[in-house]
């Protein structure tokens, strides 16, 4: 009779062990998808970042859009009182 209890009790520290090993591997695998889900929220947080700078940029393109385009009517009037000039030397 002791040795069917030495035979259980063996049995049972290899299935103690077997399951502390499959405890710790799940433990592990927790472990690596909260990482994961950190750096998730990470790079939603910098992509809401980024397309807040986008957007931004998108509103200073707008204004330096504005700017230049009168530049370029303002310009427009000069090469034509240029070009006028011009004309009015050849004749």
């Amino acid at each position: 009779m002791k040795f069917a209890i030495s035979v259980a009790i063996a049995k049972t520290e290899e299935e103690l062990k077997a399951e502390e090993k499959k405890q710790k591997s799940l433990e592990k695998k927790l472990l690596n998808l909260q990482k994961d889900k950190e750096g998730y929220h990470k790079e939603i947080e910098d992509a809401k970042a980024k397309i807040a700078q986008a957007e931004a940029n998108i509103e200073q393109n707008i204004k330096d859009q504005q700017v230049t385009t009168e530049e370029v009517s303002v310009q427009q009037g000069v090469v034509k009182m240029v070009k006028e000039r011009l004309e009015e030397l050849k004749f």
